[in-house]
């Protein structure tokens, strides 16, 4: 009689959604933990992998913060700068440079706790001369920051980066059967349900993809 009903259902689907960001909240979480492994067989966030002739892939990093373990704006500038490099500086297995188109798609996965020095770093301007020219920084080499709140608070202090502008991704999404949604609202099957019933079903995996594409930035 109020509509709440159909209101429901659409908030299913938001609950549907959230339910892949979990899933991916803890493959994140998960990528240094020991047999989390990407498709070389090496943990996902490693500190000395190496494919073929690509030298030593660290993408596990680690930088101190002035204060706690919340990065400033000034410290997300440094943190990009330094996230970007690596990137650069990671080879395929014939030594050459591996995130050259890669790189022009630069995004960010945070918890909470980070959003605001983030939200600044990538809407401040950096004042050059005396012209009042500027250069913003944060937009510039960043595509986007995405706030995931599945991220546990004792995670708070890591930070993951993503290269996206190419074809291979750092996480793979294979769906083997669609989204099935089956809503049970006839007469008969509210009196067995006491209520309508919402079904859902569906098969896929996300998993590990390729770890030259992400980076795990921890703040000590």
């Amino acid at each position: 009689q109020t509509g709440l009903i159909n209101t429901r259902f659409s908030e299913s689907g938001e609950v549907w959604t959230s339910f892949k960001d979990s899933l991916l909240a803890t493959l994140l979480a998960n990528g240094n933990v020991a047999g989390n492994t990407g498709w070389d067989g090496v943990v996902y966030y490693g500190d000395s992998r190496t494919i073929g002739d690509s030298g030593t892939i660290d993408n596990n990093l680690t930088a101190a913060a002035a204060t706690g373990t919340t990065l400033t704006s000034a410290e997300w500038l440094t943190t990009i700068n330094s996230v970007r490099t690596s990137f650069y500086g990671f080879n395929d297995d014939r030594g050459r440079p591996f995130n050259t188109q890669a790189i022009n798609n630069l995004r960010a996965i945070i918890h909470p706790d980070q959003e605001r020095g983030s939200f600044e770093a990538m809407n401040q301007a950096t004042f050059t001369g005396g012209s009042g020219a500027s250069n913003e920084y944060g937009r510039r080499f960043m595509n986007g920051i995405d706030v995931l709140p599945y991220i546990a608070s004792g995670d708070s202090d890591e930070l993951y980066f993503s290269a996206l502008g190419s074809v291979r991704k750092p996480f793979i999404y294979q769906e083997r059967t669609p989204l099935e949604v089956l809503v049970l609202s006839g007469a008969d099957d509210v009196a067995v349900n006491n209520g309508v019933m919402l079904l859902t079903r569906q098969r896929f995996i996300l998993t590990y993809g390729e770890p030259r594409r992400s980076i795990l930035f921890t703040v000590t």
